[in-house]
């Protein structure tokens, strides 16, 4: 790729569209490289979810939507102890 999504503020949809265009590169492609659901980066582009939360955001956040870490994402995941332990802490 000869330009990166990546940048210091958020880039608007339009610029993302464009940046597609330009390289020519399917959001399909794209997303699945990057290990997102076409469906939830294609929600993004058309407007009709701003990524709060869940792979939406980091999606967002891959594509220049928003600032922030994709670690940010990571530190509130379960760690490796929590999810192996084989009972559920819903009650």
């Amino acid at each position: 790729m000869s330009a990166s999504l990546a940048s210091n503020k958020p880039k608007t949809l339009n610029e993302v569209k464009q940046w597609f265009f330009r390289e020519g590169l399917p959001v399909t492609e794209w997303a699945k490289a990057h290990g997102f659901r076409p469906e939830a980066v294609y929600a993004l582009l058309a407007g009709r979810t701003v990524g709060r939360r869940g792979q939406a955001h980091r999606a967002a956040i891959a594509l220049g939507l928003k600032l922030g870490s994709s670690d940010s994402a990571l530190a509130l995941s379960p760690t490796a102890d929590n999810s192996t332990q084989g009972e559920s802490t819903m009650r």
